[in-house]
């Protein structure tokens, strides 16, 4: 009997483009022999309706090393988060550089910022790995012991490995951005203004900046750049910034676990009153209302740590 071949049409449509994305993480995985998880700080990975390009699963530690006993013991799923989300992307931030660090639980792992100009717009981490000479190294009576078995079955994490890991983690890196920034090019046909308003309002909305940072990005003045906005949006610059915002909130409702207050000020809005305000507004129902109506099955585990 012959055998049946798969035939692939060369017509066939490309695969979207956060399956592109997520492809090319797995297969850096693959060849690194690493987990890669990517802090999205500026909640810029989305696609032109706002969805998320990554499933949720990559943007916290899911190596099994990271996850163990992290969601059953007390206090291990905050002390994830103490220490990567807040405390290695404000050193990596500040370095401007891959560094590795050695989490609480021992194990080293790579981080790297994803920079734009003066933006930390996402942090990637990859590891996890054992010192060589287990300087470290989780102890018995300290951590359980399944946590100190599988330590050992890390792979090492020589320096001239990890070196190599953080390089090419920062080129993929820049990578992805550029890839995202030619993704919003396709999306906005209608000339290049259009498109350096969107891509102010990706990197930057998180970010307490008001119509003179836009102004000063495209090199107008401040009338200038709102008239323009007008002209190519159909509305003013504070209701394109708060529909920015508000569609960042509404995707981190349903696909993590950050309270309503943690998001008001993720996606750059620190007052939580008016926040639920302009939510309930916009989509007729109040932060936590929504988020029980619309919530992604896994969602409620942390999305960053």
């Amino acid at each position: 009997m012959a055998s049946r071949s798969r035939k692939t049409s060369p017509a066939a449509d490309p695969p979207p483009a956060g399956d592109r994305f997520e492809q090319v993480l797995l297969d850096a995985e693959r060849l690194l022999g690493v987990s890669i998880t990517i802090h999205d700080r500026a909640e810029i990975f989305r696609d032109g309706d706002g969805l998320p390009l990554l499933p949720s699963a990559r943007r916290y530690h899911h190596h099994p090393y990271c996850a163990l006993d992290r969601y059953r013991v007390d206090g291990f799923d905050r002390s994830c988060v103490a220490h990567c989300r807040d405390a290695v992307n404000a050193t990596v931030f500040a370095r401007r550089a891959a560094y590795v660090h050695r989490c609480w639980k021992g194990a080293q792992e790579v981080a790297v910022p994803v920079m734009r100009g003066e933006i930390h717009v996402a942090t990637m981490f990859a590891g996890p790995f054992r010192h060589p000479d287990g300087v470290g190294a989780p102890r018995a009576g300290v951590l359980p012991d399944a946590v100190v078995a599988a330590y050992r079955l890390l792979p090492v994490g020589d320096a001239r490995r990890l070196d190599a890991v953080g390089r090419i983690l920062t080129t993929l890196g820049q990578g992805l951005l550029n890839h995202l920034d030619d993704l919003h090019l396709l999306q906005d046909s209608d000339g290049s203004r259009r498109t350096e308003i969107r891509r102010f309002l990706s990197y930057r909305s998180h970010q307490a900046v008001g119509l003179d940072d836009l102004a000063t990005e495209l090199g107008l003045s401040s009338s200038r750049a709102s008239h323009l906005v007008q002209e190519i949006f159909g509305q003013s610059f504070t209701e394109l910034m708060l529909h920015e915002r508000m569609s960042r909130a509404r995707m981190l409702l349903v696909s993590s676990s950050y309270s309503a207050g943690q998001i008001a000020q993720r996606v750059g809005i620190p007052d939580e009153y008016y926040f639920n305000r302009a939510f309930k507004r916009r989509f007729g129902l109040p932060p936590g209302r929504y988020r029980r109506a619309h919530r992604r099955p896994g969602s409620e585990r942390s999305v960053t740590g």
